[in-house]
């Protein structure tokens, strides 16, 4: 995988104790979202139904599941890959990472991250051993 790749590069070149920290879009969070939407849009009498849910499947497809013919297209904000808490941590853990958490907006032992994280999704850190 291309990603673990990336994953193992940072894993050699970051110092023993380093913290390794990760922000990409929210898996779970993205699917849930839709979910509530169509949830709603059921619960109401069907003369109401609308496709307003299908926003998060256009936007999947259109943002997020995106293959372009060359290389150099795809440089964009478009997504190769979505990643959930479970499968984040555990590919991270896979390359050599412990100590691997979850974290919120802005929440970090890195001092400063409030001035530089601007978008809440899933975030996790790490330290390298």
């Amino acid at each position: 995988e291309r990603v673990n790749g990336a994953l193992c590069e940072v894993n050699r070149v970051l110092k023993p104790g380093g913290l390794l920290r990760i922000r990409v879009p929210d898996n779970a969070r993205f699917w849930q979202n839709y979910l509530l939407d169509y949830q709603s849009i059921r619960q109401q009498p069907r003369e109401g139904w609308s496709l307003a849910h299908t926003r998060w499947i256009k936007m999947y497809f259109d943002e997020v599941c995106v293959r372009r013919p060359r290389p150099w297209q795809s440089m964009t904000h478009y997504h190769k890959w979505m990643y959930d808490e479970i499968s984040l941590t555990v590919l991270v853990e896979r390359v050599g990472f412990r100590n691997v958490e979850r974290m919120g907006f802005r929440q970090s032992a890195i001092p400063g991250i409030d001035e530089v994280e601007a978008r809440d999704d899933l975030i996790i850190e790490a330290i390298r051993p």
